[in-house]
């Protein structure tokens, strides 16, 4: 096992796409804002990973949720959309009010890249 481990390791935490202020540590499975980090579900996490990966790219409610459910069960997209909303409560609190996740009508959902 120790072999394994020092011939595979851990990914450094990095910052998101060198722009954004969020900080994904994939070890650890959590994401930091302003050296806090977020309370986030695992789901919650998937979804920001997901967007923090590609600022500014749209990813639609489906992409999202073939991308992150498991299981035989299915799952109605506004899920995803209350999912997005309670990251956007929890990351408000460590940012304010400025949008970070941004709704694009008929598409679903991107990180904004205007950092």
């Amino acid at each position: 096992a120790l072999r394994r481990a020092a011939k595979n390791p851990e990914p450094p935490a990095s910052p998101a796409a060198g722009t954004t202020p969020f900080l994904v540590e994939p070890e650890k499975r959590r994401i930091r804002i302003q050296d806090q980090v977020l309370d986030l579900t695992p789901l919650e996490y998937g979804i920001l990973k997901t967007l923090i990966e590609r600022p500014g790219h749209v990813y639609s409610r489906d992409y999202l949720m073939d991308s992150l459910w498991s299981g035989p069960f299915h799952s109605s997209d506004r899920s995803i959309d209350q999912h997005v909303k309670t990251l956007r409560r929890k990351i408000g609190r460590v940012m304010g009010d400025a949008p970070v996740i941004v709704t694009h009508r008929g598409a679903g959902y991107a990180l904004r890249d205007d950092w």
